[in-house]
């Protein structure tokens, strides 16, 4: 997997602004190129390591991991990557969202949400922005608070203050 390629291009991204994650979560925006359910868990994923502006390696490593099987290889993987960046780039955030969304099955919600989390975790720090962005994502996702905290819970160790600075 070229994660260090990958790494490098995604670092060139802008990150969102705090006050942006409304306009994301309530936009109308549908973006053009439709997306299989894996890309839109990848996109969810890379909306949460692009919150704070910065991109991880371990973010990285956490997303392939969770998408790579013997249907989405390598390859797949990287020409997602690709079409994820250019909505994202071309069509912006709110598009990105609302066609993973779309693509999304309502039993496949919870674990791309699920995979945001694991991403926002994995460098075992969680950035204002990353915190801010996660509870802006599970109220636009129509994540039980709940299921938030459990979730927290469940990949932080029960130390859940991580989320909360």
């Amino acid at each position: 997997m070229p994660i260090r390629s990958y790494s490098r291009s995604l670092r060139r991204r802008t990150r969102m602004v705090v006050g942006e994650y409304d306009s994301v979560f309530n936009s109308t925006a549908v973006s053009t190129e439709p997306l299989s359910a894996k890309e839109a868990k990848l996109a969810i994923g890379a909306l949460a390591m692009f919150s704070d502006g910065v991109v991880q390696t371990e973010e990285l490593g956490v997303m392939a991991d969770h998408l790579l099987d013997a249907e989405f290889d390598a390859a797949a993987m990287q020409a997602a990557s690709t079409k994820v960046n250019r909505i994202y780039q071309e069509e912006g955030a709110g598009a990105l969202f609302n066609g993973a969304v779309r693509a999304l099955a309502p039993d496949e919600m919870e674990p791309a949400f699920e995979l945001a989390v694991r991403t926002a975790l994995a460098d075992r720090e969680v950035s204002p922005e990353e915190r801010d962005y996660m509870v802006a994502l599970a109220r636009a996702m129509r994540i039980a608070p709940e299921k938030l905290q459990q979730l927290l819970a469940d990949y932080t160790g029960n130390q859940p203050e991580l989320f909360h600075g």
